[in-house]
């Protein structure tokens, strides 16, 4: 039998349509809005990212713009120390200051027998090229026109100590070297130090360039401290050499003579190792020392000497020992002039460079070992 069918329920009164379609619309509003809501998000959120991605990209272009740049200017250092190598020097112009001097003229007719164009600052004219007339103690260099400096000017010498001499001295190895850096300006220096900066010794091992640099015993070796400090602060390159000796040395072999007497060598005992640098092994670093890292770099001889050895043979004279502490003593006192203190720590520390830090540059020593002067 078949269920009776229900009538359809009768629509309601018009008060309730009507709420349904008022809840109806506010459903729709509703959704509309959190639609409009979500849709802003994701544009935020698209314009952050978009912002963020811009502005890692800025960031990693001035990172590649640095690394460039600091890649160019190693990259023209580099060539630069290659070319003063003696591989190609066409178009450089080479200032050597102090090039009337001993060690300043070896590095210009290095230079120029590398095939630079070679300008001379000092006083009086070098061995060749354009001679530029500067007075280091007084006034600025004229640079005009130079692709790289070479600074070998400076005071020297063990004179007595005093206020004027310390004053003299101060006047051309530190003032002089303000001077000279602010005249080159961005070009490449290499300043020739000395390694009369290093503290006295003794020194047990070889002395590398992170030595402490104080205590000199003379105006020497205190002024040309202060004046690589200025030259290190501007980036240049600083070569410490000890003892430079070669033809025409208007230095060390003058010390050397005034201690023989009676046919002997009279030196300070005991035999001592010790570093020598020849001439040529200078200006052979002063060529190369261009496309360096800036810094301080030993400079010397491929190996060390026994003093009393190298002075026998250069004097040809036997050597002769002599207790230090009287000699001390007398330096102390002042009583012989040509004594002093530094001249004893010359023949009495042992001091032997170590020249690793050069080496790794890939310098090594032009003339491997002493010969006669």
């Amino acid at each position: 039998m078949t269920p009776a069918r229900r009538p359809p329920a009768a629509p309601g009164p018009p008060a309730d349509r009507a709420h349904v379609g008022r809840a109806q619309a506010e459903r729709a509003k509703t959704e509309h809005t959190q639609a409009e809501h979500t849709q802003a998000e994701h544009t935020q959120a698209e314009h952050t990212q978009a912002e963020r991605t811009q502005a890692e990209r800025t960031r990693a272009g001035h990172a590649q713009t640095k690394r460039t740049q600091t890649e160019r200017t190693q990259t023209e250092r580099t060539h630069a120390g290659r070319t003063l190598a003696g591989r190609t020097l066409a178009g450089m112009r080479v200032a050597v200051t102090g090039a009337s001097g001993f060690c300043g003229g070896a590095v210009a007719l290095a230079a120029a027998a590398a095939g630079a164009d070679v300008v001379c600052l000092g006083r009086r004219p070098g061995p060749l090229g354009r001679h530029i007339v500067w007075d280091a103690a007084v006034e600025q260099p004229d640079l005009a026109g130079a692709d790289i400096v070479l600074h070998l000017a400076a005071a020297v010498g063990d004179p007595r100590p005093g206020r004027r001499t310390e004053e003299a001295f101060r006047a051309v190895n530190v003032d002089g070297t303000r001077r000279l850096l602010d005249a080159a300006g961005g070009r490449p220096v290499v300043w020739v130090s000395s390694a009369s900066v290093y503290r006295p010794g003794p020194y047990p091992a070889p002395v590398r360039e992170d030595h402490p640099s104080d205590r000199q015993r003379s105006a020497y070796g205190r002024t040309k401290s202060g004046g690589e400090k200025l030259a290190l602060a501007a980036g240049a390159v600083v070569l410490r050499p000890r003892a430079v000796y070669g033809a025409g040395d208007p230095h060390l072999m003058p010390r050397l003579r005034r201690i023989v007497r009676g046919g002997r060598a009279w030196l300070p005992g005991p035999d001592v190792p010790l570093s020598l640098t020849a001439v040529e092994n200078l200006a052979s670093a002063c060529l190369a020392a261009a496309g360096w890292p800036p810094g301080a770099y030993n400079v010397a001889d491929a190996e060390s000497y026994r003093r009393d050895e190298v002075v026998g043979s250069i004097l040809g004279v036997p050597v002769r020992h002599v207790p230090i502490a009287p000699l001390r003593a007398l330096a102390r006192a002042g009583a012989i002039p040509a004594l002093t203190r530094y001249a004893i720590d010359q023949l009495t520390d042992g001091m032997v460079l170590d020249t690793a830090k050069a080496r790794a540059q890939g310098w090594r020593p032009a003339k491997s070992r002493l010969r006669s002067f």
